[in-house]
């Protein structure tokens, strides 16, 4: 397969395959298996495999491919010679598959990168506009087998939802998408180094794992990242002066940056992801930075690195809560550096100092949803994720303190303080949820089929089956209106959703 522009070219053979010719019927010839040979689920082999438009890819670079061993697009696996040294075969034979997993979603390249950088890219500004639109137009494209996996997982949040239609067929076509990356995934993790674009992949692939209800999948996927990031160097500490003494070369600009907002997206969705596991006993991979770390970039910065000078960037520390105008990636950074904080507190062992350690957080915590809320009202869909990340973190606090004071009592303070408390912070927490949902529920998005349920952030849904259970254990002596409506919206829209 080779790239036309920003376009790939499919690469076919002379001949039908063997059984179209035994058939003597007409063979589509497409890559790694034609269409009849897909339709059936059997084994596609093509006899002289050659390809006019390379002809320094002879047979002995080509395989037979095995049938999947689950009902995928994902139907080849890569040759194990190639695996061995990856090369440009592998690279090719990778690029090939994708396409042609691609194709039969209905999609293409260009189409895939402008809908992903125009919409999810920022919600997790992590990959460089840029440089990936430099790798695509590059002469050899097919020979990255990361940079090929990484256009399959960006396909996973371009695929437009309809609010009045969502058949069966798409469903299937999403899941088969999702096995076909996590497939090939595998099998490129297994034989190359670990790189950028493999890790971001990985990255959007645990995303797409938390987005659909698998947190512990997601969990795993990230975890594995970690590792592969720890592998490459990227999780280098990167201190406040840092920036001004780093090499100026535009080159080593764009890997710095693009390499510094993908462990911020490691460290972001690990501990996201750990807050919807049942068991909180595992560990987390990543160490979260120190106060003094340098905030990741905007996207529309990273987005420019290539007209911007290393010294214009932004400097922003962690610990700089008050900045002004600061963006949505960095608030979600440090909305998930109270989620960290939170983590920790639940370590301590005396109730009285877990709860005092608490009771400071949550007044932190409160002021940070009081700069964020406003912004997030200016700027719709940007500071959506740190708001909900804040509130969720909220919700797990004071969840967390009625439930231990359930078998515990604190020495220096009323039991009853304690709960009035949380749960007059968990009833203004689900008046809010339940805004945003009859806000989202309102009207499509203006000029789409789209409501506005499906542009909200992947945190959101959490939140809402978190205040819905605890609205069905909320203890009254009479169900009000408000209660029973808010209960209505929230299943409405999961229901929708789930879709």
């Amino acid at each position: 397969m080779a790239a036309d522009g920003n376009r790939m070219r499919v690469l076919r053979p002379l001949q039908a395959c063997n059984l179209c010719k035994t058939r003597k019927k007409k063979c589509d010839k497409s890559l790694p298996s034609c269409g009849y040979c897909v339709s059936k689920q059997i084994e596609c082999v093509y006899g002289d495999v050659s390809f006019p438009r390379n002809p320094a890819l002879t047979a002995k670079d080509t395989c037979s491919k095995p049938p999947s061993l689950w009902p995928s697009p994902a139907r080849a696996i890569i040759n194990p010679k190639h695996a061995l040294q990856p090369t440009e075969a592998f690279g090719r034979e990778v690029y090939s598959e994708v396409y042609r997993v691609i194709r039969d979603n209905g999609q293409f390249a260009d189409d895939i990168t402008a809908r992903f950088f125009n919409g999810f890219h920022h919600q997790l500004p992590v990959i460089s506009r840029t440089s990936f639109y430099n790798s695509l137009a590059v002469s050899e494209p097919a020979s990255s087998a990361d940079s090929s996996l990484l256009l399959l997982a960006m396909s996973l949040f371009t695929k437009t939802p309809d609010a009045h239609a969502q058949t069966v067929p798409d469903v299937e076509k999403r899941r088969g998408l999702y096995l076909s990356l996590k497939s090939l995934y595998a099998q490129v993790q297994a034989c190359s180094p670990p790189s950028i674009p493999l890790i971001q992949a990985g990255l959007l692939l645990g995303m797409h794992e938390y987005m659909n209800g698998q947190p512990y999948n997601a969990f795993m996927t990230i975890s594995m990242c970690g590792r592969m990031a720890y592998a490459a160097g990227i999780h280098m500490p990167r201190s406040h002066e840092h920036i001004t003494s780093r090499n100026s070369d535009s080159q080593s600009l764009f890997q710095e940056e693009e390499a510094a907002n993908t462990w911020w997206g490691i460290v972001i969705c690990e501990r996201t992801f750990f807050c919807e596991l049942e068991s909180n006993s595992q560990p987390l991979l990543s160490v979260f930075p120190a106060g003094d770390s340098r905030l990741p970039i905007e996207s529309r910065i990273l987005d420019q690195l290539d007209i911007l000078e290393h010294r214009s960037l932004p400097n922003i520390p962690l610990s700089c809560l008050t900045f002004p105008n600061l963006g949505g990636f960095g608030r979600m950074a440090q909305a998930t550096c109270f989620l960290d904080q939170l983590r920790k507190a639940f370590e301590v062992d005396d109730i009285d100092s877990r709860l005092l350690l608490l009771s400071r957080l949550d007044t932190n915590i409160q002021a940070f949803l009081s700069l964020v809320m406003p912004q997030c009202q200016e700027e719709p869909g940007i500071y959506c994720s740190a708001m909900n990340i804040t509130i969720r973190t909220l919700f797990i606090l004071h969840w967390h303190i009625i439930t231990q004071l359930e078998v515990c009592a604190p020495r220096y303070e009323s039991k009853d303080v304690w709960l009035v408390r949380s749960h007059e912070a968990l009833e203004t927490v689900a008046k809010m949820v339940i805004d945003i949902a009859d806000l989202l529920l309102a009207t499509p998005v203006q000029g789409t089929t789209m409501y506005m349920v499906d542009t909200m952030p992947p945190q959101y849904p959490y939140i809402a089956r978190a205040v819905l259970g605890y609205l069905h254990t909320r203890k009254s002596t009479e169900e009000s209106d408000w209660s029973k409506k808010a209960r209505e919206i929230l299943q409405i829209w999961l229901d929708k959703y789930s879709q």
